[in-house]
């Protein structure tokens, strides 16, 4: 299968302060590809790239060298103007729900933003369909439209921040610790959902975490980061049963002890 989202030799520095000349790596010379419907884990530490890789595969962050490609275009020159017809097919989901959702706004003001500019829908009784089937889908409720994200709590408000990804139909999702802020029972559900969301929508997704026996649990394969270069990479079988790199097999261990505490 030809891959959707795919980099080639992606290299990222960054000064290490305003008067200083010297530049620390933050991606040096990262290949990755992620084919239609397949979910594949981005792993490591923190500091180790990830989220510039994920900021870069969404063009919020310009590299250095290396090219990107989505559903076969080049898409690393790209304008802000080039982009924005993709916004709707590339979404993201972010760490921290207590930050990413506007808190002035309601729920059906945070959704309603998305399908109106992404979608073209403006009729108020069409947006306000599409806004309860994305809550019915996240396992939310009609009468959460009319709420304000301090009325939920944190795993309630990162069901809504993947349903405002979700508003927009989108095929591709990127998922950056998305359920490191939450409790374990609570990121069971939130896990469990984004697995429904990959059978049930075909949506492709790059799912960022340190956590492995998170990854084994959703993707289909995955990539381990350290120090900004990828050192591993294979199935999630292969790599959690029989990594063949120390810094792998060291993630594996502080995973499974911290699921022991």
């Amino acid at each position: 299968m030809a891959a959707l989202v795919e980099t080639r030799g992606l290299t990222k520095r960054f000064s290490q302060g305003f008067f200083s000349s010297q530049k620390t790596t933050a991606l040096d010379d990262v290949t990755i590809s992620i084919e239609s419907g397949e979910t594949v884990g981005l792993v490591g530490e923190s500091g180790s790239g990830k989220s510039t890789l994920a900021l870069s595969i969404a063009r919020l962050l310009q590299v250095d060298s290396g090219q990107i490609f989505f559903d076969g275009d080049d898409i690393t020159g790209f304008t802000a103007n080039q982009m924005r017809p993709l916004r709707k097919a590339l979404q993201f989901v972010f760490q921290d729900p207590y930050s990413s959702l506007n808190p002035r706004m309601s729920v059906k003001g945070i959704l309603s933003e998305g399908i109106r500019l992404h979608r073209g829908l403006s009729n108020k009784s069409e947006v306000e369909d599409e806004i309860v089937n994305v809550l019915t889908t996240v396992g939310l409720g009609k009468d959460d439209m009319r709420k304000h994200p301090k009325e939920f709590s944190g795993g309630q408000r990162q069901r809504i921040a993947i349903a405002r990804a979700l508003a927009v139909e989108p095929r591709f999702l990127i998922c950056d610790e998305p359920v490191s802020a939450l409790d374990m029972s609570i990121q069971a559900q939130i896990l469990n959902l984004l697995k429904m969301l990959k059978v049930e929508k075909n949506i492709s997704m790059l799912f960022i975490s340190h956590d492995l026996a998170v990854v084994n649990f959703l993707c289909d394969r995955a990539y381990v980061m350290k120090a900004g270069e990828i050192v591993e990479q294979g199935g999630v079988d292969d790599i959690f049963n029989s990594p063949k790199e120390q810094y792998t097999q060291d993630l594996i261990s502080a995973s499974l002890l911290a699921k022991s505490n």
